[in-house]
């Protein structure tokens, strides 16, 4: 029984630390996050309204001056039933807007950006994709290289 009980934990541990959506692409980006030492975890709470909410991981991740980054990973749809709605993306953007203005006066307030990382714009851009990223989560350095668009 009490080898039970100790597996049964080990078990949540393990689950604590997994993430939750095996895609692919998630894993391609968190693993590259762990490579640049960027500390992430998987958002599961509800982070935006019902009407808007998408089925498509995103990913927390607090930035070298302390800004929150929410990184909405939006894998390549491979049939009609895994494409987002048309304007999921845009009212999700909004509505980070809206709370952003929300909160402006509030000292304790952790202004949120969200970044939608594209599965194909990754592949086909990937040194630009990760230059971008790099400054924004890790901060200017004298060796990182800034693509100009």
């Amino acid at each position: 029984m009490v080898f039970l009980i100790h597996w049964l934990l080990l078990l949540d541990l393990l689950d604590a630390f997994a993430v939750v959506n095996h895609s692919p692409f998630l894993q391609t980006v968190t693993s590259w996050l762990d490579d640049e030492d960027i500390f992430w975890h998987q958002q599961d709470d509800i982070l935006f309204p019902t009407a808007i909410t998408s089925t498509q991981p995103i990913i927390e991740v607090i930035s070298y001056n302390k800004c929150c980054y929410y990184l909405h990973i939006l894998q390549s749809p491979k049939s009609v039933n895994e494409c987002i709605p048309a304007t999921c993306a845009r009212d999700m953007t909004n509505y980070i807007q809206y709370l952003n203005t929300k909160h402006s006066n509030d000292q304790n307030y952790t202004k949120i950006t969200l970044i939608h990382i594209h599965e194909d714009v990754w592949n086909t851009k990937t040194d630009i994709v990760q230059s971008r990223l790099r400054i924004r989560l890790l901060g200017p350095t004298k060796a990182s290289r800034i693509y100009a668009r």
